[in-house]
């Protein structure tokens, strides 16, 4: 321990001794830490966490299409919806949900426009969203002329309702009518909804307001059957595979059943067919690529960074050639010497890194003002251990790394160290690390 803050002294007197190379050290690794730090934040909340539903690998979005304006991601009509449910045997359960924008007046409180769900009661079990407090609908509510009732938000009951338990039972006014709240859902059950509504062809509802509205309730949806809704398409099916089905089992089985309507109800339903898509794909299909690469792209920064850092420490090493040749002369060993840049190295980094953090929360922030609103899980995305401890591998690997430039220095010239080696091997020497520095900024561009 003496030994090891003897040398954690001379190494802060040592970088002290050379302001500029030390800042300019210090500010190149928090740049390539921070962005990496900043970019696999958003990786880890959108892609890496697992999602809020339950067994999503089986739950699917059933688009209907239409051969002949060649769409493939469009809603249904209300009576599609029940003969599909009625007649598949591929999936465990099937619901619909339609979007809408409401009129609420909370707690005696100034109206506010809100984003809704329209939903049939399988719709919160079969995506597995449990409530906080209270009950989701049951199959009675939601039948047509069903009583007026309805499931509020999480953020909704922190802003309006200070989170009170009582909330359940009290009324609360949407689009001028009163409706009963029976239960509360978790900030998570909106999960997905925009990125769905985003991929249809039409009744994209509030996610074509181009923002990141948030859903603040959820109504039964009621819907009846009545033979002449079948012309209108105004929502959305979602499935849950049954355990060790395929989408193309569900895929075939589905079509099958969209041929006999169409033969069935050759109005209505003429050139009309079925799209058989995994949730996760609508979800984070188009999003994934981009982080991808953008998680490459400053891979690369950090790379580099690293290329800069190591030529700054190879001019340094050139230019403490005669320091370490009297420390050699003086009785210190390679290895001494090695644990001595290796502890300015860590310094520096772990400077670096805080530097990157401090970056990494402002980038954050700039990074989701700008996102738009088909990224999921915006709101859940932050600096947390996870990314705290990247951080920490990416330090440590860059000082490991930049410590061993001069030790390999040292180590080449070996039984030279003497206070004349320099003067004998410098025009080698020299000639030798030019070459390797213009190597890597030949890297760097490339």
């Amino acid at each position: 321990m003496r030994d090891f803050l003897m040398e954690f002294r001379h190494a802060l007197r040592s970088l002290a001794r050379v302001p500029g190379f030390s800042l300019t050290v210090i500010l190149t690794l928090g740049l390539g830490i921070g962005a990496n730090s900043a970019i696999f934040s958003v990786v880890d909340g959108v892609l890496l966490r697992p999602a809020p539903l339950e067994a999503m690998d089986r739950l699917t979005m059933i688009w209907e299409t239409d051969r002949k304006s060649g769409t493939t991601r469009e809603p249904a009509s209300v009576p599609d919806y029940f003969d599909f449910l009625e007649r598949s045997t591929r999936y465990e359960r099937l619901a619909a949900f339609s979007p809408l924008v409401v009129t609420l007046a909370p707690n005696g409180g100034d109206l506010l426009r809100a984003g809704g769900l329209w939903v049939t009661h399988e719709f919160l079990p079969l995506m597995g969203i449990r409530p906080l407090i209270g009950h989701v609908f049951s199959a009675e509510q939601d039948q047509p002329d069903g009583p007026a009732v309805v499931l509020i938000g999480e953020a909704m009951w922190t802003e309006r309702f200070a989170r009170s338990p009582s909330v359940v039972g009290t009324s609360i006014r949407v689009n001028e009518a009163p409706h009963v709240i029976v239960g509360v859902l978790p900030a998570s059950a909106d999960f997905g909804t925009l990125q769905v509504l985003g991929a249809a062809a039409y009744r994209r509802g509030f996610a074509d307001q181009g923002a990141r509205v948030r859903v603040d309730v959820w109504l039964p949806l009621q819907a009846s059957r009545a033979p002449e809704t079948r012309g209108n398409h105004p929502i959305f099916m979602v499935g849950r595979l049954g355990r060790g089905v395929g989408n193309g089992l569900a895929q075939a089985e589905l079509t099958l059943i969209a041929l006999e309507l169409e033969r069935t109800y050759p109005g209505s339903n003429d050139g009309r067919g079925v799209f058989v898509e995994p949730l996760a794909e609508v979800v984070f299909g188009k999003v994934r690529p981009t982080l991808l690469v953008l998680v490459g792209a400053v891979s690369l920064v950090l790379l580099v960074a690293c290329a800069n850092v190591a030529n700054l420490w190879l001019a340094r090493g050139a230019g403490r050639a005669h320091e370490v040749s009297v420390r050699t002369a003086l009785g210190a060993s390679l290895g001494r010497l090695t644990r001595q840049f290796l502890m300015e190295s860590a310094i520096l980094t772990g400077a670096g890194a805080i530097a990157g953090l401090i970056l990494a929360v402002a980038g954050l922030r700039l990074l989701l003002a700008l996102a738009p609103g088909t990224i999921p899980r915006l709101e859940t995305i932050g600096i947390n251990a996870r990314v705290l401890a990247v951080t920490f591998v990416l330090a440590t690997i860059a000082g490991v790394s930049f410590g061993m430039v001069p030790a390999f220095q040292v180590w080449r010239r070996g039984s030279n160290l003497s206070p004349q080696a320099p003067a004998a091997r410098g025009a080698s020497a020299g000639l030798e690390q030019r070459r390797f520095r213009s190597a890597l900024v030949v890297a760097e561009l490339a």
